[in-house]
């Protein structure tokens, strides 16, 4: 199962399994420059990633987002909270 971050608005999750890679991958928002990040184009998470000059892969949806960690594609998915609670349980 994936771990996830929590942040006010927005969570991540990252495709980590194990808890020392998981604080070594993604464990603050200043993690992100530096992973394969992922979120839909036009969304509150985009444009903060974006606001935030951090690069990420851009996806129609965040089914396809969620994909992409799934298939090694991204180390972490960047989107809504409320939304990928509900999609993460």
């Amino acid at each position: 199962m994936a771990r996830y971050l929590v942040l006010p608005f927005l969570l991540w999750i990252t495709a980590a399994q194990e808890p020392d890679r998981l604080s070594s991958s993604v464990s603050g928002p200043e993690d992100l420059p530096r992973v394969r990040g992922a979120s839909v184009a036009d969304s509150a998470s985009g444009e903060w990633l974006r606001d935030k000059y951090i690069g990420f892969a851009s996806y129609p949806e965040i089914g396809v987002a969620l994909q992409a960690l799934q298939d090694g594609m991204a180390d972490a998915v960047v989107y809504d909270m409320p939304i990928l609670r509900y999609l993460a349980r």
